[in-house]
């Protein structure tokens, strides 16, 4: 498992690390989540890695955002310069992330970075859940990006009790909070503002899988 900014919000809240705003009710689902771990789970979660590398596929490397930070952006436009920044000392050909909300491939040189989609919160205009299969293969990683239908009626019980799917969810800049995430082109605007945007998904937590053949993301 990697660190991502959701469990870096879980771990800081409530210590001088955190801002002011994350005390108010725009921040609900953030409350809601704190609320199910103890301290000590919480602790635990800010000693998570960025980074994983596994033994039997050495030339992979998972990270949440980037290998320097949980809150890096990266686009198919993304400068090569800045890729070398947020990836220093990167020599894997397969770099497999998250963050985005939107599943992508990118070519650097040789190397692939491989975004994923986001199951519970896709931004691409499809509710669909989102996820990345990669394959060992002689020749490298197959990379299969998987996207599954599921009922979005039937959220989970604590969404609705505490109304949590109706909360401002200030991770998402005004504009897109308003018109919802089928505007592909303001979400691809706002990457470029979120440096200034707080963002806080409500539900934490990133699930890796050992890659003895197959890794699913």
């Amino acid at each position: 498992m990697v660190r991502g900014n959701n469990d870096r919000y879980l771990s800081d809240y409530g210590t001088p690390k955190a801002p002011d705003e994350w005390q108010t009710d725009s921040f609900a689902p953030l409350h809601w989540a704190v609320n199910q771990f103890s301290a000590t789970e919480r602790a635990a979660l800010a000693q998570l890695p960025l980074t994983l590398r596994l033994p039997d596929a050495p030339d992979l490397l998972i990270c949440h955002a980037s290998a320097r930070s949980d809150n890096d952006i990266i686009q198919a436009y993304t400068p090569e310069d800045r890729l070398q920044e947020m990836l220093p000392n990167t020599p894997q050909r397969y770099i497999v992330r998250g963050h985005n909300h939107v599943g992508q491939i990118r070519m650097w040189n040789d190397r692939f970075i491989v975004t994923c989609g986001s199951i519970g919160r896709p931004l691409d205009g499809n509710p669909t859940a989102q996820y990345v299969i990669l394959e060992q293969t002689q020749t490298g990683l197959h990379i299969r990006h998987q996207s599954v239908p599921y009922d979005l009626d039937r959220r989970p019980a604590p969404l609705h009790r505490n109304r949590l799917h109706r909360r401002h969810r200030p991770h998402r800049p005004p504009l897109l909070q308003r018109t919802g995430h089928r505007w592909l082109p303001l979400h691809r605007l706002s990457a470029r503002l979120q440096p200034m945007v707080q963002r806080i998904p409500p539900l934490p937590g990133r699930n890796l899988h050992p890659l003895p053949k197959h890794v699913i993301l």
